[in-house]
């Protein structure tokens, strides 16, 4: 909801990085439409951060005793320390929307921005290079790739595990759809992996 309230689109602009918002948010204002856009993002690292965690938890309960609720509430909350310190870093740390609009106006580029830049909705971050703005691209853009990599290896020892074990059929057969069922929802972080590495790739004006 949050993610069409805001319709984001991100723009590198040299070592500075623009929000350009298209949504119903931009009736109100830019660091609202900002705010929301945090909101997005949290939940997006927050629900890769998990990905491992997931593939971790039934690994776990076939070498082991299953973890209690408590203690499994636990670790996603820690899970979620993270995440809610980025959201509000990202959205209390921009810049001066004015700074912002300059920019864009000084590095236009028709077919990067078809808009008027005096009137979109924007806002961004001056400096990529800010201490809490590179926090926050580190957490959002990073933690995806040695995390998918955790979700496989998890994912080879539990098939192991289930090769080796002396469990009856019907049991295995139960393990080995809920992985399957995991690894098919851990095949839409890859789209997450393309995003991050097209965004780094441009931010970092790699060759």
């Amino acid at each position: 909801m949050t993610a069409g309230l805001a319709m984001t689109r991100c723009i590198p602009i040299g070592w500075g990085l623009a929000y350009q918002f298209h949504g119903l948010c931009r009736k109100v204002s830019p660091q609202f439409c900002m705010n929301v856009h945090a909101i997005t993002a949290h939940c997006v690292a927050y629900v890769y951060s998990l990905l491992p965690l997931s593939f971790w938890y039934r690994h776990y309960v076939l070498i082991k005793k299953a973890p209690s609720p408590l203690k499994i509430a636990f670790i996603c909350f820690i899970f979620y320390i993270p995440a809610f310190i980025s959201m509000v870093m990202f959205a209390s740390s921009t810049s001066d929307p004015v700074i912002v609009r300059r920019m864009l106006i000084e590095h236009r580029n028709i077919s990067l921005f078809p808009d008027d830049p005096k009137v979109a909705a924007l806002i961004g971050y001056e400096s990529i290079f800010q201490k809490t703005t590179l926090a926050i691209i580190i957490w959002i853009c990073l933690p995806i790739f040695p995390g998918y990599t955790a979700a496989i290896t998890y994912r080879t020892r539990i098939m192991y595990i289930l090769r080796a074990n002396p469990m009856s059929n019907k049991t295995k057969d139960a393990q080995k759809k809920l992985v399957k069922a995991l690894t098919i929802q851990a095949i839409i972080p890859l789209f997450m992996m393309s995003q991050a590495s097209i965004y780094i790739w441009r931010q970092f004006q790699l060759p």
